[in-house]
């Protein structure tokens, strides 16, 4: 009886360790494949209208976004997800564009010299009404964008 349980052991974790060698080589494989990306949200937010992927698509020299924005911590509660919202969709904007479109986040709250730089081109923080525990304030946060393409000046989207 002690034999077959044991033997039962052996085979149970014989296969248990071959099982998770096939799942590992599998998705390593599939890793590599492009099986399509998919937006499975009820208004389709992340699903970029075919006008958008043929002008990126079409990109013959790299677009550079950066973008402005207060660090999420620094953020009252109901703009905390915007920074991951736009660079969601960025990212997204990355891919069809086959690279060509380039993107970083700065937060320029802490930085003096950037804040002055920034401020010279035309980006300046805004007022928000914060509400957080018992108590309401005031708080200035970044949230602007700045594409370059070409040597053309960059625009700049508050």
């Amino acid at each position: 009886m002690a034999t077959s349980r044991s033997a039962f052991h052996l085979r149970f974790t014989i296969t248990a360790l071959v099982l998770a060698a096939i799942v590992v080589l599998f998705n390593a494989v599939l890793a590599s494949v492009d099986v399509g990306r998919f937006d499975l949200t009820d208004d389709g937010i992340y699903t970029i209208s075919p006008a958008a992927k043929t002008v990126l698509s079409e990109l013959k020299v790299p677009v550079e976004v950066k973008l402005y924005m207060t660090a999420k911590e620094q953020m009252p509660s109901g703009l905390q997800t915007i920074e991951r919202d736009v660079v969601d969709k960025l990212s997204e904007f990355s891919v069809v564009s086959g690279g060509n479109l380039k993107f970083r986040v700065v937060d320029p709250s802490d930085d003096e010299d950037l804040k002055t730089k920034v401020a010279a081109k035309g980006i300046r923080p805004f007022q928000v009404q914060s509400i957080e525990k018992d108590a309401m304030g005031i708080k200035l946060v970044y949230s602007a964008m700045e594409i370059a393409y070409k040597e053309k000046d960059p625009e700049i989207i508050p």
